[in-house]
Parts: structure tokens; sequence; C-alpha cells
């Protein structure tokens, strides 16, 4: 069985391929982004490995955007990503340009929101809705 290699992490192709069958079937099952974050978090992402990964959308109510509370381990997830990430900051405004990701590794410089967590690295993927940062 082949696998891919991703740091010291290894997924075989196989479950590659059960992950993108089960996103492909379990998506047509969602209405809303809500329910989309929430059947990522409780089917794909636990399967991606030990790291921790979230989904941020604009706040209605705040110039914020905010995580979708999953179903389960928000308690233990919420030291390991930002409580939300301000739509103001300047990184944020970067990406919303570019459309680029921005990574911060174990000792490069982290802006406060991403200080006040425990991991040492984060990934920021935008989502972009034709040319706007809509997560």
């Amino acid at each position: 069985m082949r696998t891919l290699e991703k740091n010291s992490y290894s997924v075989p192709a196989q479950s590659l391929l059960d992950l993108v069958k089960k996103l492909s079937i379990g998506q047509r099952s969602v209405d809303t982004l809500e329910q989309l974050a929430i059947f990522l978090h409780d089917t794909l992402f636990p399967k991606l490995g030990p790291f921790f990964i979230e989904i941020y959308f604009p706040s209605h109510s705040s110039e914020n955007y905010l995580p979708i509370e999953p179903t389960g381990g928000s308690e233990k997830r919420q030291h390991f990503v930002p409580q939300c990430i301000p739509a103001d900051h300047s990184l944020i405004l970067k990406m919303r340009e570019s459309g680029c990701p921005v990574q911060f590794c174990d000792l490069s410089p982290r802006p406060d929101f991403l200080s006040t967590t425990e991991n040492p690295s984060h990934l920021l993927a935008p989502i972009l809705v034709d040319a706007d940062l809509f997560g």
C-alpha cells in the first residue's frame, strides 16, 4: 500500500480515497455552512491526523471571524485554536488582498490572536468566494 508523507504523519492512499468519498457523499446532506462545518469536524478532520483544524466564518454581530462549535471536544480545542480572528487585523487584510495562505512556524513571531493558543505553529488558509475573503 502506498503512503503519502506529510512531515512525520503518513496517510495510506486508500484512506485518502475513503475521505474523499465521505466528503463527496456527506456534503450532499448539509444545507448550511454551519452543518458543513459540523460535518467536517465530526467525520473528516479527525481522520487527517494529529492536527487542530478550525473553520472561521464572518460574524454577523461583530467584526471578527468566529468558529462554528463542533459537537464534541470543544473544551480541549479551545487551547489550540484562536477563539476569534479579528477581521481588521493587518494579516487578515493582506490575506484578503492576496488570497494566499500564511504559515507561522515555531520561531516566527505570531499575531496576538495566535499567541494565545498552545500551538507552536499555524497555517491560515483563506476561503475565497469570488474575490472576497469568506472564511
